[in-house]
């Protein structure tokens, strides 16, 4: 998601669309998004206003996604505990 530009997630459709240039097979990408992406990914949408979001590069933005990753990790696995 580091450089991820709003037009890519479609939140009707809870998908992200990698563009082909930033593959490495260079094919175009889709991921479905679990409950708890798009609701990380809303908060976000909804605390920026629809601008770009900068993680930030190098050691740091990799720090910063990690932990983010976890986050969405285990709110996804208590999800479904509950289910």
């Amino acid at each position: 998601m580091l450089n991820a530009k709003w037009p890519v997630f479609n939140f009707e459709k809870r998908i992200w669309t990698i563009p082909a240039e930033r593959m490495k097979a260079r094919k175009e990408h889709v991921v479905p998004l679990s409950n708890s992406a798009m609701a990380l990914l809303e908060r976000q949408h909804d605390y920026t206003g629809g601008r770009p979001v900068d993680y930030g590069h190098g050691i740091i933005g990799a720090i910063i996604l990690l932990f983010m990753a976890g986050a969405m990790y285990l709110a996804d696995r208590l999800e479904r505990r509950r289910r």
